[in-house]
């Protein structure tokens, strides 16, 4: 099998790990767990989004914060760095927009606080994905992919095409497992 993607620098045997990790749909891992410190665990994160979070973001400096909410709930399953927590409003205006509703992104643009960056959406692939530019005008932005039941977001201080194949990457690895 190889690496989920080509940008991973992880083997299969993690993966594999991962995914025999994976709960299943419904079920939520309680806080603790493998997968390091460095990922938001609580009562409501998912032991394999949690897992996939840090296997797949860990060593690429240019992504500062990401995380995974079920769609279109916006429950966090998972976030990082640990005490990442995206303001729900925030959350719930790129879900709208991703349904069609723009009306929030308009008025705030993308906000989630937790020392991520205002990012003024650019564009918006028909439902499927929002890309956003940092509005401080010093590089960076995010990008949210909505895939089958998720919403992943991945914010960059810089970067942007590396950022953009690795969330790529990273929601079809999602699409492929289910999630």
């Amino acid at each position: 099998m190889g690496t989920c993607c080509s940008c991973c620098r992880q083997g299969s045997e993690d993966y594999e790990e991962i995914k025999g990790s994976a709960k299943e749909e419904g079920e939520e891992a309680g806080g603790g767990g493998g997968g390091g410190g460095d990922v938001q665990k609580s009562d409501s994160v998912s032991a394999w989004d949690a897992e996939f979070l840090e296997s797949k973001t860990s060593g690429w400096s240019f992504v500062t914060h990401c995380a995974v909410f079920a769609f279109p709930s916006g429950k966090l399953r998972a976030a990082r760095p640990s005490g990442f927590t995206p303001n729900q409003t925030g959350v719930n205006d790129i879900i709208a927009a991703l349904q069609g509703d723009s009306a929030g992104l308009e008025e705030r643009s993308v906000a989630l606080g937790g020392q991520t960056p205002v990012c003024t959406p650019g564009k918006i692939d028909d439902g499927k994905a929002i890309y956003c530019s940092s509005s401080t005008g010093e590089g960076g932005g995010c990008i949210a992919i909505r895939t089958n039941e998720s919403l992943l977001v991945v914010f960059y201080n810089e970067n942007a095409d590396a950022a953009f194949t690795l969330t790529t990457e990273m929601a079809e690895y999602m699409v492929d497992n289910g999630r």
